[in-house]
């Protein structure tokens, strides 16, 4: 029987707290809260009785074995937690959030209370995925960069927020991972591919860029061209009406080799040194 004194949103399909309730401790009842189960006490009663809250039903069940609940709910598995955890996110309940603030970039949602049994909610900024890529020009034996000035980089010390990055653009349209490259080195680079020319690294998983705020991954992607495929009569590459100035610099690969260049930004750096290893696997 549902417990009418936990409050049990319908929108989020968790527990909230209510002081009634409490959390079990970190670590306790691990397989019933990986498999998407909210597991809560009454820390108060004369004897501390554990339940495990269904995100689908809103119903409470009996702390046994997550086989034992997963019979009672007619799960066809039910000692996978992979089954259970299907179960959920194909109901919608896997936790969801208010949006607590919104712009044309991101949102930032705010999950409740019991989040992966966690005593706060968490917020998490969700962003769309994006793809970076790294331009090698066999013809000169360099590579293509992109540089130009950044705001959430800005400081003291960088005042303009000016770095140096590969090629990257953000999923605004469905057109595919590979596309997508083609369409921002153009705009960005002033680059001329083909799709086919575009090899996906990590077999085309995208990574999480950091998985404890934002929702973000990232593709990563390898370009081989010759200087024929370079547009050479514009100094400034991008799009104005995005704020958009990029300035391109070439840098001979034997530079990259000698440490000479100062790299600050991640994606550069991992796709930096896929190269570097590329190299030296070919030689």
């Amino acid at each position: 029987m549902q417990d009418t004194h936990a409050i049990y949103n319908q929108a989020t399909g968790l527990y909230e707290s209510d002081g009634y309730h409490a959390l079990a401790p970190a670590g306790d009842y691990k397989e019933f809260t990986d498999a998407g189960y909210c597991v809560l006490c009454q820390p108060d009663a004369d004897r501390v009785c554990f339940i495990a809250l269904d995100p689908v039903t809103g119903q409470f069940h009996d702390i046994l074995s997550l086989e034992s609940l997963g019979r009672s709910l007619g799960i066809v598995n039910p000692a996978d937690p992979e089954s259970h955890r299907k179960r959920i996110f194909t109901a919608g309940h896997w936790p969801v959030g208010p949006i607590v603030y919104a712009s044309k970039i991101v949102e930032v949602q705010e999950l409740p209370v019991g989040t992966l049994g966690a005593p706060f909610p968490w917020q998490v900024v969700r962003v769309s995925n994006s793809v970076a890529f790294l331009v090698y020009n066999s013809t000169k034996d360099e590579l293509l960069f992109a540089t130009q000035d950044r705001a959430p980089m800005m400081s003291h010390e960088n005042p303009k927020g000016t770095m140096m990055e590969v090629g990257a653009g953000r999923f605004d349209r469905n057109i595919g991972v590979e596309g997508l490259v083609v369409k921002e080195l153009k705009e960005e680079l002033g680059v001329t591919v083909t799709v086919d020319e575009v090899q996906l690294l990590n077999n085309g998983v995208p990574v999480a860029l950091s998985p404890g705020v934002l929702t973000e991954k990232q593709y990563l992607a390898f370009v081989e061209i010759t200087d024929d495929r370079i547009d050479h009569r514009k100094q400034l590459y991008g799009l104005r009406a995005e704020g958009e100035r990029i300035a391109r610099r070439f840098i001979p690969v034997q530079d990259v080799f000698n440490n000479t260049i100062q790299i600050e930004d991640m994606k550069t750096w991992a796709l930096v040194q896929w190269f570097m290893q590329r190299r030296q696997r070919t030689r």
